[in-house]
């Protein structure tokens, strides 16, 4: 949900009804081409 709808943690907290965000932190799992993406994305020294 938080890849599909492009939106940030919280609102996926609230949209699921979660009263945690720890709650909802649980459930999102990075793929390795995401983290791979992610450090692709920082800035070059």
């Amino acid at each position: 949900m938080l890849k599909a709808t492009n939106n940030d943690i919280e609102k996926v907290r609230r949209l699921a009804g979660h009263s945690n965000i720890a709650t909802t932190s649980r459930y999102l799992k990075d793929s390795y081409s995401d983290l791979a993406d992610a450090v692709e994305a920082l800035p070059k020294f």
